[in-house]
Parts: C-alpha cells; sequence; structure tokens
C-alpha cells in the first residue's frame, strides 16, 4: 500500500527588512532553512538600505540560498509609502534611533513589526533586545519608541565595528552564534500569529543574556528621577502587559532624561511574591516587613538588582 503525499500551495509571506547589512545577511539561512521545513508558508525578501549597493548585494545573498529577493534603496521609511504594504517589517538596523523611525512606519501603514538590536558597554558582555509588535498594540508600541528613544540618547555614534567586529572583545564574539539563534528563533516562532493577526507568543519587548533565555522587559513611564524602592516595585506591577507565573522573571527599564537603568525582577517560587533581587514585595508595591528586609530595600539603588546602567557618560555601543 502507498500513500501520495500533495503538498499545497504555500502562504507568500512578504517581510521587508529595513536594513541590509550584518543582521539582515546573518539571518538568510534561517530563512531558507524555514521556506524547506515549512509547508503553510514561504518566505519572500525585501531589502531596503540607503547604503549605495548594499541592498542588492543582500538580495543577491539571498537568492544564492534560494529565497526570492528583492531590493530597494533609500530608507525603509522614505521607501514603504511607494510600494504595496509587506505583509512584516523586520528592522535591522544599527541604530536605536533608526529602529524608531522604523517602527513609527509600521504603525502608521498598519503593518506588523519585528526589530532586533545587540547592546553593549565596553567590559560588559552584549545582550539583545528584540520586540515583535502587532498593528493596534498602541501601548507596546508607545512603550517600545520609549525605550528606543532612551537608548539612542546613550549610544555612541560609531560603534558597530566595536561590538563584533575586528575591534570588538573576544566575548562577544563568542557569544554572537548563540545570540543570533534567540533572534532566529523568536522570529520563525511568532511568524504564524503575525501573520494571522493574532497576539505573538513572545512579550512584546524581551531581553537576551549570553547563556540565558528571553526575559520579558517591562518599559516604565520616563521620570525626571530615580525611584525609590517602593515607587519602582509599583511602577513595574502597573505596567505589566501580561500575567506572571512562579519562578518568572523579568527585567524593568528605568528612564530617566539622559540615563537608563535595566532592574531585575523575578516572582519567588515560595511564596509568589515579586521580589527585586532578595527583597519581596507586595502586591501595592511596599515591603514586607522584617528589618533586614527594610533594610535591604533602602540600599536597592546601591545592590545588583541594577544589572545595567546607561548614561551619557557610560554609553552603550549597538548594532543589528
Amino acid at each position: 500500500m502507498s500513500t501520495n503525499i500533495v503538498k499545497k500551495n504555500r502562504q507568500i509571506v512578504r517581510v521587508m527588512s529595513a536594513g541590509a547589512n550584518r543582521g539582515a545577511r546573518e539571518k538568510i539561512p534561517a530563512v531558507a532553512a524555514f521556506n524547506a521545513a515549512s509547508d503553510e508558508f514561504e518566505i519572500e525578501s525585501e531589502f531596503v538600505d540607503p547604503i549605495p549597493g548594499r541592498a542588492r548585494q543582500t538580495a543577491e545573498i539571498a537568492s544564492g540560498y534560494g529565497v526570492a529577493s528583492t531590493w530597494y534603496e533609500g530608507r525603509a521609511e522614505d521607501v514603504l509609502p511607494a510600494l504595496a504594504r509587506p505583509d512584516v517589517i523586520v528592522a535591522h538596523t544599527d541604530r536605536p534611533g533608526s529602529q524608531r523611525s522604523v517602527l513609527a512606519s509600521a504603525r502608521a501603514s498598519g503593518t506588523p513589526a519585528y526589530a532586533y538590536l545587540i547592546i553593549a558597554q565596553p567590559g560588559a558582555p552584549a545582550f539583545v533586545v528584540m520586540a515583535v509588535v502587532q498593528p493596534g498594540e498602541h501601548r507596546a508600541f508607545d512603550r517600545t519608541d520609549e525605550f528606543f528613544g532612551a537608548l539612542e540618547d546613550v549610544t555612541r555614534r560609531s560603534g558597530s565595528a566595536q561590538v563584533f567586529g575586528s575591534q570588538s572583545p573576544w566575548a562577544n564574539r563568542l557569544a554572537e552564534p548563540a545570540l543570533r539563534q534567540h533572534m532566529d528563533r523568536h522570529f520563525m516562532r511568532n511568524l504564524g500569529h503575525v501573520v494571522a493577526g493574532i497576539e505573538p507568543e513572545s512579550a512584546p519587548l524581551e531581553i537576551v543574556r549570553p547563556g540565558q533565555e528571553p526575559t520579558p522587559l517591562v518599559v516604565l513611564p520616563r521620570a525626571d528621577t530615580w525611584r525609590s524602592p517602593e515607587a519602582l516595585a509599583e511602577a513595574t506591577l502597573s505596567e505589566l502587559s501580561h500575567p506572571v507565573a512562579r519562578g518568572d522573571a523579568f527585567v524593568a527599564a528605568e528612564i530617566v532624561p539622559g540615563a537608563i537603568r535595566l532592574h531585575d525582577f523575578k516572582v519567588r517560587q515560595t511564596d509568589g511574591r515579586l521580589a527585586v533581587g532578595n527583597v519581596p514585595i507586595d502586591g501595592q508595591g511596599a515591603p514586607h516587613a522584617t528589618a533586614a528586609e527594610r533594610a535591604l530595600a533602602t540600599a536597592i539603588e546601591h545592590s545588583p538588582t541594577i544589572s545595567a546602567d546607561f548614561s551619557r557618560t557610560n554609553a552603550v555601543l549597538t548594532s543589528d
């Protein structure tokens, strides 16, 4: 007995890559592998880049992998209005400001959007911020815009080559393949949801550090000064965009003029309490009552709960 399996016509998904340099090129093998394995979708790539020749070169690389590709020279936000709207836009630029512009164009055109940005500081390992936002998710767009806008203020003008290029630390070069794999999995995991117009599997913003799994990134509204521990916890609870369970971890980005702090939070396995570092917090943002915990709470600003601290005098490097 034999069975004939007929492969049905697949849905074409037009993916515009805003930026056609390292990030876009490193994703091509994953796109080709996805097309070879998928029975539902086939990705066709559109590369857009303002640097003469770059988009064409990247499209030629993609075509060599069997990925149908076209290319346009210019900024995505300028090219997009003149083209048929793509199914998805992916920001593969190396500056927070340009990521912000691409996401604004996606929002205005009603197009689902991804964004990927690699961030590093001298002496610290590089990490990735990943975004996926559907049309109509206005709060997610607002918070993502807030984060990239604040990050632009603390990013050095020339830094991409120092993240993974010849001037970069060996630790970053060794970590790059794993970070790229996280970015590829994030894109593929959410693609079906994005194309279908339903809520993605991932949080709107996630952060990935070397050797760790993706963690939701909660962006707090900009404030004039750093929050007290109690106010920090209360603001974070109010900004959570998704339910959390015991053992879940997430990162809160606190923004003041000219600076960003990242704080590590976790829901404790033992009692389900939200904790900043070792300090448990109740549902109203007030620390629990033991004297030792209160003493520790007063020192949060100088504790390891601040996992990153960026400012105009402690600037970051970014790469696609």
